[in-house]
């Protein structure tokens, strides 16, 4: 799905877990990957809706920072529809790319129309 992002949206600087710290978190535990968004400065994106909110909660009790967080939910949008997530992912960011992302969690329920 990142080469589809980057094509709709030139300059898009997004990278998946695969990459992300040359792959080494992947199967990682929640907080070691929120922290180090964190330090590089990178927003989530998630269907993890059962574990990654749970930590975030530890987080906040521990008044510890979050880069923030984006959550697709698998009830209302199907993880192969990867136009419809590109899609809704592009129209966040053009929305909100001045935004402070700082512990910020936005639930995305569907892919936005067109």
């Amino acid at each position: 799905m990142v080469p589809l992002l980057k094509r709709m949206l030139q300059g898009l600087d997004v990278v998946s877990i695969h990459d992300f710290c040359s792959g080494r978190l992947m199967n990682c535990d929640d907080g070691i990957i929120l922290r180090e968004c964190i330090l590089a400065e990178r927003v989530l994106v998630t269907f993890d809706v059962n574990s990654i909110p749970w930590r975030l909660g530890e987080m906040a009790v521990d008044q510890e920072d979050h880069a923030g967080v984006v959550f697709f939910s698998a009830k209302s949008c199907a993880q192969n529809d990867y136009a419809g997530l590109a899609r809704s992912l592009v129209q966040l960011v053009i929305a909100e790319s001045d935004s402070d992302w700082t512990n910020r969690v936005v639930f995305v329920s569907r892919p936005a129309a067109l």
